[in-house]
């Protein structure tokens, strides 16, 4: 029992977060990160975004009032892994990516990274405006009957959640 629900609590903070970060405001859905109306954007030359660009979304962060101490990066795990290989300039030998003081960081920002963010895109952004609205406990509602003929017990997790950005020019994705 105790590792079946380990495994939904799992699955529902993978829902959660994908919800967060790509959810398109409807089929119950909430409005994410990346789909904001009122979040900025910065254009990428390439796939893999060069350390400019990625201080470009900085300043535009900072034009917008975001509070640029706290401004943390979000981006998927093959884009981490292409910015863990390229430098910052041709000849400086600092890559984009690096890993200090028990974090990956860009520019000294905060870097974390989910398969929630699509690929090739880059999230910016001052979290401080940001927050998950939970609406009660989370339900777990055991179904015997539609899987009864082959032998399944269905369990429906009913979770009651949204996400909120006051301030939506906190945000700021890139992508080429």
């Amino acid at each position: 029992e105790a590792a079946v629900l380990a495994e939904v609590g799992r699955a529902v903070s993978a829902l959660v977060e994908r919800g967060c970060i790509d959810g398109t405001g409807t089929n119950a859905e909430p409005l994410g990160l990346l789909n904001l109306p009122g979040k900025l954007t910065q254009a990428f030359a390439s796939a893999t975004p060069t350390s400019a660009e990625l201080a470009l979304m900085l300043e535009k962060l900072g034009d917008a009032k975001a509070d640029l101490s706290k401004v943390v990066f979000l981006l998927h795990p093959s884009t981490a892994a292409d910015l863990m290989q390229t430098e910052v300039s041709a000849t400086s030998g600092e890559l984009v990516l690096t890993y200090r003081e028990g974090a990956y960081r860009i520019h000294g920002r905060q870097v974390f990274i989910s398969t929630n963010v699509t690929e090739d895109k880059v999230l910016a952004l001052d979290p401080t405006f940001s927050r998950i609205i939970y609406f009660g406990a989370s339900q777990i509602v055991v179904d015997p009957y539609s899987g009864a003929l082959n032998g399944e017990t269905r369990l429906n997790v009913l979770n009651g959640v949204d996400f909120i950005c006051t301030h939506q020019p906190s945000v700021c994705v890139g992508s080429a």
